[in-house]
């Protein structure tokens, strides 16, 4: 939310005069962001799904990486990145998810997730004003790895809480 949100004013403050083009660049980019969906959708019925969730993560902490380094010319690896990202994690959340959970309390899930992405979006126009303000999206940036990092760390510590319920035979409700 935080890079697209302020994306254009990102590529302002790296290169006024490339600004413009990198824009359009990543207006191409992120609509071939579908071709990353075969690539999730293939790791996880060939590869341990765990191992598809790390590589889905890597792949959106690369692009919120890349994002960090102020220089316009890597911001088009950071499009590529943020396109293929945003799609596999997509496919993730919607077949993934529920096969990690054994499709249980999927829509209790789904609504968790959905009020912590809104309440995350909240926080987009307050760190856009400030990084227009201070002329840097450093901080906006880093904000959103740590909120990517605790969602992750979230979600693990959510599983093994449910691993350790189903084994004792609780309800879940």
């Amino acid at each position: 939310t935080f890079y697209l949100g302020g994306l254009n004013a990102q590529l302002d403050l790296m290169d006024k005069s490339k600004a413009h083009d990198y824009a359009n660049y990543f207006t191409l980019i992120y609509t071939l962001g579908f071709l990353g969906t075969p690539i999730a959708g293939y790791m996880q019925d060939k590869v341990k799904l765990e191992y598809s969730i790390a590589f889905v993560t890597a792949v959106n902490l690369l692009w919120q990486a890349f994002a960090l380094i102020p220089k316009i010319e890597v911001q088009f690896v950071t499009f590529l990145f943020y396109a293929a990202g945003r799609q596999m994690i997509f496919t993730m959340y919607f077949s993934g998810v529920p096969q990690l959970f054994s499709y249980q309390n999927f829509g209790a899930l789904a609504a968790i997730s959905n009020c912590f992405a809104s309440g995350t979006g909240y926080l987009q126009s307050p760190m856009f004003n400030r990084s227009q303000a201070i002329h840097s999206f450093t901080t906006a940036n880093v904000i959103g790895c740590v909120l990517m990092a605790l969602c992750i760390m979230a979600g693990f510590l959510f599983k093994l809480w449910y691993k350790r319920v189903a084994s004792v035979g609780a309800p879940l409700n």
